[in-house]
């Protein structure tokens, strides 16, 4: 469960960024899913067993978001690159 997400900004200006949004909080749960076994597992009556993410998470994520995505930012595609 991510706390955070409803104070996460993702630029929307541009068609490329809107569609990486869901992928950005995609890369934060799998972040946080790869902490699961240092995290305590907290229990809510309606969601059941969880995890939450951290601000330490969300800060990898943000790295690698910038590292991964980073190439698709551009609206039109890369020029091919000579052999």
């Amino acid at each position: 469960m991510n706390p955070f997400e409803p104070l996460l900004s993702y630029p929307d200006d541009r068609l490329m960024m809107r569609r990486d949004h869901p992928k950005y909080l995609h890369l934060i749960l799998a972040v946080t899913f790869l902490h699961q076994l240092q995290r305590p597992v907290k229990h809510d009556a309606e969601f059941g067993d969880y995890i939450e993410t951290t601000l330490a998470d969300v800060a990898i994520a943000n790295d690698l978001a910038h590292r991964l995505f980073g190439h698709s930012l551009d609206d039109l595609s890369q020029r091919p690159r000579p052999a």
